[in-house]
């Protein structure tokens, strides 16, 4: 091809990113947000939650949207990510293990010196009284054998834990940038009642779930429920069907999906994966979303969401076992353990969401409900988030807004048997938080956020590594600021 033949192709290619009508019919924007935060907490056992830094400051995204639309029926998508995260790099675990981790996670040494406690307490016990002597009479004897016990458990086992966390550090991070494909979805615009789309979208499940960039959401903080730990996918790859039509003076907007199932590629807590591993056809996960906007107050939106899927998982752990009452003895051999770990769960999900603006009042919720089924092992899982948020926004001038608001959140766990991605596992019940904070717009481009959270850790009573952890111990208190900008 000549010279001149590239620059007239160029040119046509460049003459078909404009409408008839001189639009152009590619864009590109995006936003970006820089987060600073301070942690204050009590125990190294949230820790393994919140993160081990006292201080953070990261260029948490920078997101780039591709927006293709050549006519009226066809329109494309295509958001590129580029966010920090933190990877937990090495686990350790066993029968009677050192270190129970989840994904990575590790318990406390605390945790720890209150299971051999325990141990030693039972051990001695049982030599103290008969078979069938009544448990009031056992918890009674660990009473007053426990301060004695823990002392002894802790001046032997500390010195061994700490050589050992030293020379197999069971919760190395390594803070890595990660470019993802947040979405890319192309879109086959029938008419207002009828449209399909096709590829990777956001999950269309409540309200915050949608609303995800930084700039169009007041929070410093999303609610966790749709982030660290979704109820909901965050996003899925298939065919979804959507549309709206009017009713009376109100608008109804629905749609529907056929996809792979959850991916959650931005989620820690649920093993990180860019795609859906499918054994058949019965694995398909469908779902959707009913929204109705009433034309009452300045608005009102209601809306119900469902999800029903499969989650199958098939990943590598490197472990180091280690005999905990080896370790106590001073004669401990560690051997690592690789392994292979399959599973298959399948699971639902329902929610509701409401958001009523009056003047300058915005009030929102959403309540959540997953329930997983083991169907490899014996087990299942339940849990149920809601949230409430409050906000007034005053503006101050032409190009200044200042929104002050107050958000609770609470998410709470029960698990039968073995099921991943439940709180059970790591020794919790649930959590719940509450926020405060103000939101100043300039030019309805910039953000300034300041925000205190305050996460309160539930724990499961049905967990023995947690006989020694307080509800202080699990308490985080979390300052943030965060400046966003969309352009």
């Amino acid at each position: 091809m000549s010279k001149r033949s590239v620059v007239a192709f160029a040119a046509a290619v460049a003459a078909g990113a404009f409408a008839q009508d001189g639009a152009s019919v590619f864009k590109v924007y995006g936003f970006a947000d820089v987060n600073f935060s301070a942690y204050q907490m009590d125990n190294s056992f949230a820790k393994q939650f919140v993160g081990a830094d006292t201080l953070s400051l990261a260029l948490s995204h920078t997101n780039l949207y591709f927006d293709f639309k050549p006519n009226d029926h066809i329109k494309g998508l295509v958001e590129v990510g580029l966010f920090s995260r933190p990877t937990y790099t090495k686990s350790m675990d066993g029968s009677t293990p050192a270190v129970i981790s989840y994904q990575g996670q590790s318990l406390s040494d605390a945790q720890i010196k209150s299971l051999v406690t325990e141990q030693q307490l039972s051990a001695k016990i049982a030599t103290l009284v008969p078979a069938g002597t009544p448990q009031a009479t056992i918890d009674a004897l660990k009473s007053t054998y426990r301060a004695a016990a823990a002392a002894t458990v802790d001046s032997l086992l500390q010195p061994k834990l700490t050589a050992l966390r030293q020379a197999n550090p069971s919760t190395a991070l390594e803070d890595k940038h990660t470019i993802s494909i947040d979405r890319a979805q192309f879109d086959l615009m029938l008419n207002d009642q009828i449209n399909l789309r096709i590829g990777k979208f956001i999950t269309p499940a409540g309200v915050w779930n949608v609303d995800h960039a930084s700039p169009v959401i007041l929070t410093v903080r999303q609610p966790l429920q749709t982030t660290s730990t979704p109820l909901f996918p965050e996003s899925q790859m298939g065919l979804m069907g959507f549309g709206s039509t009017v009713i009376g003076d109100n608008d109804l907007v629905y749609n529907g999906y056929i996809t792979g199932g959850r991916i959650d590629g931005s989620s820690t807590l649920l093993d990180a994966n860019d795609g859906a591993a499918l054994n058949n056809l019965g694995d398909l996960a469908y779902g959707g979303h009913l929204g109705l906007k009433l034309d009452l107050l300045k608005s009102v939106q209601l809306g119900a969401s469902y999800f029903n899927g499969a989650v199958n998982k098939k990943h590598n752990s490197t472990e180091l076992q280690i005999d905990l009452p080896d370790l106590l003895e001073g004669k401990a051999t560690t051997q690592t353990v690789t392994s292979v770990y399959t599973t298959k769960e399948r699971e639902w999900a329902v929610g509701g969401d409401a958001k009523i603006e009056v003047s300058n009042l915005l009030l929102q919720g959403e309540v959540n409900y997953r329930h997983r089924e083991n169907e490899i092992a014996s087990g299942s899982s339940d849990a149920t988030g809601w949230y409430v948020l409050a906000a007034w926004s005053q503006p101050v001038t032409a190009s200044v807004n200042v929104t002050p608001y107050a958000m609770y959140e609470r998410v709470a766990s029960d698990e039968t048997g073995s099921v991943s991605g439940s709180f059970n596992d790591a020794g919790l019940a649930g959590f719940h938080t509450i926020s405060f904070g103000i939101n100043t717009s300039f030019y309805t481009n910039y953000h300034l956020k300041f925000e205190y959270m305050n996460l309160q850790l539930e724990k499961d009573a049905k967990t023995w590594a947690l006989t020694k952890i307080s509800a202080k111990d699990l308490n985080v208190g979390i300052w943030s600021s965060q400046i966003a900008v969309a352009f």
